[in-house]
């Protein structure tokens, strides 16, 4: 099952808007709202254009455990907080954090 959770954590890691990747995926602003609100799953390939502009794996995005970075990897959660530092509400860093680790940070 599509996993928009990583979708949407993956697009803040690489500082795209859903305009940004529906443009580049070529799908309709409107259809990658979908996606993100979960009222609709994306087809395959379209899963596959995201992974290849998100630098993962559509395994990944299909809710699997192949990425590039095992899951859970506390250096990748130190480098996304160092390098989002300045961008992130707590609401973001815990929801990151949540998704790499499977832990809740506080």
């Amino acid at each position: 099952m599509f996993n928009v959770k990583r979708l949407k954590m993956l697009m803040l890691e690489k500082g795209l808007s859903q305009k940004e990747l529906a443009r580049k995926i070529g799908v309709t602003e409107a259809s990658m709202s979908r996606y993100c609100r979960e009222s609709r799953c994306p087809k395959s390939d379209t899963v596959s254009k995201m992974a290849v502009v998100l630098g993962t794996t559509a395994d990944y995005l299909m809710g699997g455990y192949a990425q590039d970075t095992p899951e859970g990897s506390s250096g990748r959660v130190i480098e996304l907080i160092r390098d989002n530092k300045e961008k992130w509400t707590v609401s973001q860093y815990k929801a990151v954090y949540h998704e790499l680790t499977g832990e809740e940070l506080f």
